[in-house]
């Protein structure tokens, strides 16, 4: 069992990756099995879970976020090559958006980073002027771009009132992939896909127990673009 924050780190750099929730693949590393309930939500940073997925990306020690077929988890520094280069497509947005391959509100959130910028989604939403319905789009499309290794989480923000108070729970915040793990991807451009995702499974295979391959490609690169 994880009990400290420190802890948490040595086993994402022993496993390579990690699921945030237990309702992903039988037989894949999860943090939540390797946890204790009481542990979530106290707001204490040393041994809350909840507040390690935000820390880790601050730290700069791992990747968090939809990163794992959309759903949640992360990945280390010596993996995350692998994975960037078995989920980021070959052609631009703009591409793919001309080909009918992602949606207007996709390419739009995308185009929000330029300028190395930092936005949570809250700030996205209220850039791009979405109503109520928009809003599901918009969060759709955070998940895509998270997925095919656009943009990234890499930290966090509270609500700031009218008076200048931070309120609420903090919010997660998102980059471009490059501005947060550039230096990471110095070498990613030498790795093929289809073979980087061949690594990644016989990675998975050796950290898993009795893991289902197939339903877990299915699930790690199904959805990519």
């Amino acid at each position: 069992m994880l009990h400290t924050y420190q802890e948490f780190l040595t086993k994402i750099k022993e496993v390579g990756v990690l699921s945030f929730y237990a309702q992903f693949l039988n037989g894949f590393p999860k943090l939540q099995d390797e946890t204790m309930d009481s542990q979530w939500h106290t707001g204490n940073p040393e041994t809350d879970p909840w507040i390690w997925k935000d820390q880790v990306t601050i730290d700069h020690k791992a990747a968090f976020g939809n990163i794992l077929g959309g759903n949640k988890g992360f990945i280390s520094e010596k993996m995350y090559p692998l994975f960037y280069a078995a989920n980021r497509p070959e052609y631009s947005l703009e591409i793919l958006y001309e080909d009918g391959k992602i949606s207007k509100t996709v390419l739009d959130v995308y185009e929000l980073f330029t300028d190395s910028k930092v936005l949570s989604t809250a700030t996205i939403r209220r850039l791009l002027g979405k109503s109520a319905a928009g809003k599901a789009q918009i969060d759709s499309a955070i998940v895509l771009l998270q997925n095919n290794f656009f943009i990234t989480i890499c930290g966090n923000e509270r609500k700031v009132s009218k008076a200048g108070k931070e309120y609420g729970w903090p919010a997660n915040t998102y980059c471009k992939v490059e501005d947060w793990a550039g230096d990471w991807l110095a070498d990613v451009h030498n790795l093929d896909k289809k073979e980087a995702q061949k690594q990644i499974l016989i990675h998975c295979a050796s950290i898993g127990k009795d893991l289902d391959l197939k339903k877990l490609a299915k699930l790690l690169f199904g959805k990519n673009l």
